[in-house]
């Protein structure tokens, strides 16, 4: 008998090409639109001026840093909402800069 085994070649691997993930925006790019930008730290928003402040919906400053909002303005859920989101936003942009 004959010796019919057959060596077959293996085509070599084809490597897969990797996917780069795309860098995320900053969030204070993606936010432009939001009511609170321009909130910094130090600054109050773009849409705060001398008649009202965006984050209390009231003529004093709500900023989360400079003093908050007021005692009365606690139990009013509409300004504790801007409150929390304008922490967030905050927040967001400490996590970019470290």
């Amino acid at each position: 008998m004959t010796d019919t085994t057959t060596n077959e070649v293996k085509a070599p691997a084809v490597k897969k090409k990797r996917k780069v993930a795309k860098r995320a925006a900053s969030p204070t790019t993606r936010t432009e639109a939001s009511p609170f930008a321009g909130l910094t730290v130090n600054d109050c928003c773009k849409g705060c001026n001398v008649n009202g402040c965006v984050i209390s919906g009231k003529s004093y400053c709500a900023h989360p840093r400079k003093g908050g909002l007021h005692a009365a303005e606690m139990h009013d859920d509409g300004a504790m909402r801007r409150r929390r989101s304008a922490e967030r936003y905050l927040g967001n942009q400490k996590l970019v800069v470290e």
